[in-house]
């Protein structure tokens, strides 16, 4: 039995390519895949998490345009350090997705690919919610606050991330290293996106 399942987030839209290659690379190492599509993406992540909480195992959370090299797939999939893993990725704008304070002290990044183990995951649900939709200021010093809620999304990687700051023992933090994307027409980005109710596969 694997320690984790691969969850896979998509607004309803979503390159071939990038689907297919994770599912092979989840099956490649006897890990458990899981879609789930159609849903604004904090309600997403919150059913990615609660996946992985029902099973009591650790999560691998993606998106659907992920395009990651083999050692990269086998790293998030296999390793077994405790560390908490992400990656880095370019945003539309050509920005990289994570960010660090002046110290070069990690902050936050996206969920295009991050694996939290399963003790962590379930320490964490248990002090509240895992995914919260919130807006986020920074302070100018390095520090983030919670400004107020938004029912679009934004943030709610920030917020995720924010608690696995906060937690203690603080977990090791990790990159894989920078992944790519197949990017698609039908799917801005937007956080907006409601999606459809089955999933279309761009071929």
């Amino acid at each position: 039995m694997s320690d984790r399942i691969l969850v896979q987030i998509s607004r309803g839209v979503a390159p071939a390519q990038a689907v297919a290659d994770t599912v092979q690379a989840a099956h490649g190492y006897g890990v458990p895949y899981h879609l789930v599509a159609g849903k604004p993406a904090v309600e997403a992540k919150i059913a990615a998490a609660h996946l992985a909480l029902t099973e009591g195992v650790g999560l691998v959370l993606c998106e659907d345009d992920l395009v990651a090299t083999p050692p990269q797939w086998e790293q998030i999939l296999t390793d077994r350090t405790g560390d908490v893993l992400f990656a880095d990725a370019k945003c539309r704008d050509q920005s990289l997705n994570t960010k660090r304070n002046g110290a070069g002290e990690f902050l936050y990044t996206g969920t295009v690919a991050v694996y939290v183990p399963g003790p962590l995951l379930r320490a964490l649900a248990a002090k509240g919610p895992l995914f919260v939709a919130s807006d986020w200021q920074d302070d100018g010093a390095g520090s983030l606050h919670m400004i107020g809620t938004n029912p679009l999304g934004w943030g709610s990687d920030v917020f995720f991330w924010q608690q696995v700051r906060a937690y203690r023992p603080a977990p090791v933090v990790r990159s894989i290293g920078q992944v790519g994307h197949i990017m698609h027409p039908l799917n801005s980005g937007k956080h907006d996106l409601r999606g459809v109710c089955d999933l279309t596969i761009l071929v």
